[in-house]
C-alpha cells in the first residue's frame, strides 16, 4: 500500500513538473556590471529583414539589473522554429534603434528559435551578444552553415575584376547550394543564407535551375505552411518567374482588349447565323407542312412564271373566276397578301 501512494505521490510531482517546464523559453544574457538598467529588445524577424532595426519588430522589452543581467522567459513565443533578435542600444540617448557590427562593437545577435528551447548571451570582451547557447537544432544547422557562407564569401573580398568577380558569386551561390542538398540542411536557414544574395543573381540563376526553388519552397511550405516565410518567398518567386518591363505589359493590355474585341464580333456573329438558321428551318417546316391539291399546285407553278391570272385561265382551260379561287386559296394556305410574298415563300418548298 505504501509501495502504490509512492507511486502516484511520484507521478503526481512528475505530472507537476512537466506542465510547468512545457512551452517554457528562456533567453537571458550579461552584459556587464557596467551596463545596469540598460534597455534590451527582444524582436521577431522575415527572412528578408535580417538587418533592419526598426519598432515594430519588437515584441518584448526588459532592462539588465544592478550586475548587467537580463532575461526573458514565459510561454508566448511560437512553437515553430522562427527567427529573432536579442538588441541593446549602444547609448540610451539614441532616438530609434543603432546598428553596429565590427569585430571591437556588436550589439545585436539574430537566432532561431521556439518556445522550448533556452538561450544564454555572454560578454566577449567589448563585444555583446557574442558566446551565445542556444538549444535549438535549426540554429545550429545554420551557424554551421553561415560558417561555409563566410569561408566562401571571403574569397571574393579580394577579387577586383569586375567580371571575375561576378562569375565567383555565381560560383559561390551554386557551392553553397550544393552544400544544403548534400548536407539535407533545414529549408530555414537555407532560405537565409540564399537570400543573402542581390535578387538579380538570384533571378538569373532561378532561370537556369528553377528546381531548387521551387523544391525549397515545397520544404518551406511542408513545414510551415501558408505562413509569412512561404508567403513572402512564394512572392518573391513570381517576381523571378514573371518580371515584363511597363512596354510589355502595355503591348499585353492593349493585345488582350483586341482579342476581346475580336471575342465578341465572333460571338455576336455566331449568335446571328444561329438565329437565322432557326428561323429558316422553322419556315421551311411550316412550308413542308402546307398540302395543295393538284389543281393548286399547277397555278403555283404558273404563277412563279409570273403568268397573269387570264393567262392562266388560258393555259388550264378554266374559267378566270376558277383562278382567282384558287389564287385566294394559295395566299391563305402560305399566309400571303401578293405574288412577290407567295413566290418568295414557294421559292422555300422542297423541289423549287
Amino acid at each position: 500500500m505504501k509501495k502504490i501512494s509512492n507511486f502516484y505521490y511520484l507521478l503526481l510531482l512528475y505530472l507537476i513538473s512537466s506542465s510547468g517546464c512545457y512551452g517554457q523559453y528562456s533567453i537571458s544574457g550579461d552584459l556587464g556590471a557596467d551596463y545596469k538598467n540598460k534597455k534590451i529588445y527582444l524582436s521577431l524577424l522575415q527572412y528578408d529583414n535580417l538587418t533592419t532595426m526598426r519598432k515594430d519588430q519588437v515584441l518584448f522589452s526588459s532592462e539588465t539589473d544592478s550586475a548587467g543581467y537580463f532575461k526573458f522567459n514565459g510561454k508566448l513565443l511560437s512553437e515553430e522554429d522562427k527567427i529573432y533578435r536579442i538588441h541593446t542600444n549602444l547609448s540610451e540617448n539614441s532616438l530609434g534603434f543603432d546598428f553596429a557590427y565590427t569585430p571591437e562593437v556588436k550589439n545585436f545577435e539574430n537566432f532561431i528559435f521556439s518556445n522550448t528551447d533556452t538561450i544564454v548571451f555572454k560578454k566577449s570582451g567589448g563585444v555583446w551578444f557574442l558566446n551565445t547557447k542556444n538549444t535549438n537544432p535549426i540554429d545550429k544547422e545554420w551557424k554551421v552553415y553561415k560558417k561555409v557562407e563566410r569561408e566562401l564569401t571571403n574569397q571574393l573580398v579580394t577579387i577586383k575584376n569586375t567580371e571575375v568577380r561576378k562569375q565567383s558569386v555565381e560560383k559561390t551561390l551554386k557551392e553553397l547550394k550544393q552544400y544544403s542538398i548534400e548536407n539535407k540542411v533545414h529549408p530555414l536557414p537555407t532560405l537565409l543564407v540564399i537570400n543573402g544574395f542581390t535578387e538579380s543573381v538570384l533571378k538569373k540563376d532561378y532561370e537556369a535551375n528553377a528546381n531548387f526553388y521551387i523544391n525549397l519552397y515545397e520544404r518551406l511550405l511542408r513545414v510551415y505552411g501558408k505562413n509569412s516565410y512561404t508567403l513572402n518567398y512564394e512572392n518573391q518567386l513570381s517576381r523571378f518567374a514573371i518580371t515584363p518591363t511597363k512596354e510589355n505589359l502595355v503591348y499585353h493590355r492593349r493585345l488582350n482588349y483586341f482579342s476581346f474585341f475580336i471575342i465578341l464580333i465572333l460571338l455576336g456573329s455566331t449568335i446571328y447565323l444561329m438565329l437565322r438558321i432557326k428561323k429558316l428551318k422553322k419556315t421551311t417546316a411550316s412550308l413542308a407542312s402546307i398540302n395543295l391539291t393538284q389543281q393548286e399546285q399547277k397555278v403555283a407553278e404558273l404563277i412563279l412564271e409570273e403568268m397573269s391570272n387570264k393567262e392562266i385561265a388560258t393555259k388550264l382551260f378554266i374559267s378566270l373566276s376558277t383562278v382567282k379561287t384558287h389564287v385566294r386559296n394559295l395566299y391563305s394556305k402560305f399566309e400571303v397578301n401578293n405574288r412577290a410574298d407567295f413566290a418568295e415563300k414557294m421559292k422555300n418548298q422542297p423541289g423549287y
